[in-house]
């Protein structure tokens, strides 16, 4: 290799580690499989995920070296292999749709493996600043919702917030970065973003981002900044209509929102489920091929002139993975939620004692947490922005504590005084 090449490779890999390239890495994965939905008017968000993990590996593949898990994906695969076959023994299944998914699943794991190696390698304050910069572009994303400037052919969205196909799709990443900066210490900057997050939920009209926004103030505000939060919503509550709100909160069997029947439908689906398959559950990915009914779908069916709403994805990861996994999705959820509430605990104390955390884990550990709304607010499936994230945030956390990674960094200007 001349001097001249390896020259440009050196340069490249510097320019792959500067703070405005990380900026746009992050925004890409994290936005790219909702922006393609929204473009090609479509529901799932897997084509847009593919081509972000295409772009990744073309990018990396060149500069980095990594260590694939071989063991890790092919037991993870033979277990998903063995469970789809007694599954089809008990269900209707569709090979085809899980084979495709099981192709998906190892371009993703080897894109998330070459991710994470790229996030641990950047320094803590360039992270630090591309965090920060995401943070006020999805405050441009919401201004522009707002005043409804959007790309032709988002009229075909009810609510569209590009490069989001919905509000609720924007609360699922806006959580975790609103979480990375206000679990940061330093009172007064954490106000502020509680502030602007709380605005977004309010401009945005969406009941997701205001579970989001509070779900950051109970992991990060002490209580006097919890109990400003709280009276501030509360007088705000009485100055406004919120018929919309109530509405989403209406899970009777009478109840005409579509919110609240989708979420009615995603429980059906899983007592449906466990009650067919005796716990098994359906296969993996067949939800919305197998054939499972809810009074709720058909309601849906007459409200929605005559479409159908997330019978593949069931409206939140919980009610998918229950449905289709059965008990081993079950399982897979309770270590999920005590992964997310024991990072949710180790931002706290960050938040509330000054204890300082690296960037780069601060970001996996909100990715980790937020990952809540996902499992039971609202998600879009397993191949999402923010499921392929805590994939690539379990493996970037988990090489940090291989390498003794030091939590000593401290963002300039926060302050380290527990009573923040």
């Amino acid at each position: 290799m001349t001097h001249a090449a390896v020259s440009g490779r050196w340069s490249y890999r510097a320019f792959l580690m500067r703070t405005p390239f990380a900026f746009a890495f992050l925004a890409m994965m994290l936005c790219m499989p909702s922006a393609v939905a929204f473009l090609a008017q479509g529901g799932s968000h897997s084509p847009g995920l593919t081509v972000a993990a295409v772009l990744v590996l073309l990018a990396l593949v060149p500069v980095l070296r990594v260590h694939l898990r071989y063991d890790i994906l092919g037991g993870f695969l033979l277990f998903l292999v063995i469970h789809f076959f007694v599954a089809r023994q008990i269900a209707l299944t569709s090979t085809g749709r899980f084979a495709g998914s099981l192709m998906v699943i190892v371009l993703l794991f080897v894109a998330a493996t070459y991710y994470a190696q790229w996030l641990i390698r950047l320094t803590p304050q360039v992270m630090d600043r591309a965090v920060r910069y995401l943070a006020w572009f999805l405050v441009a994303v919401t201004i522009l919702a707002v005043v409804r400037l959007q790309p032709l052919g988002g009229g075909i969205w009810e609510k569209p917030t590009f490069p989001f196909t919905e509000p609720s799709h924007f609360a699922a990443v806006f959580t975790p970065v609103l979480l990375a900066l206000c679990s940061r210490p330093g009172g007064r900057q954490r106000f502020v973003w509680l502030g602007v997050g709380l605005l977004t939920g309010a401009l945005l009209q969406n009941l997701t981002v205001l579970v989001g926004v509070m779900l950051v103030v109970v992991i990060t505000a002490p209580i006097w900044q919890f109990c400003i939060v709280l009276v501030v919503v509360v007088a705000a509550a009485t100055q406004i209509d919120l018929t919309y709100y109530l509405s989403r909160l209406d899970f009777s069997v009478q109840t005409q929102n579509l919110s609240s029947l989708v979420y009615l439908q995603g429980l059906d689906f899983i007592q449906q489920s466990f009650a067919r398959t005796w716990g098994w559950g359906v296969g993996f990915q067949q939800l919305g091929f197998t054939p499972l009914h809810s009074p709720a779908t058909l309601v849906i069916y007459s409200l929605n002139s005559g479409s159908f709403l997330n019978l593949q994805d069931g409206g939140f990861v919980a009610a998918k993975a229950l449905s289709e996994l059965g008990v081993f999705g079950a399982v897979l959820i309770g270590v999920m939620t005590i992964a997310a509430v024991r990072a949710a605990l180790i931002l706290r104390r960050s938040a509330l004692t000054g204890n300082p955390i690296d960037p780069r884990r601060r970001f996996c550990l909100a990715i980790t947490a937020g990952y809540l709304i996902d499992i039971y607010v609202r998600g879009v499936g397993y191949f999402s922005a923010t499921t392929m994230f805590l994939g690539i945030a379990i493996f970037a956390l988990s090489a940090m504590r291989k390498a003794n990674v030091v939590d000593t960094w401290q963002s300039p200007g926060t302050a380290r005084s527990p009573k923040s």
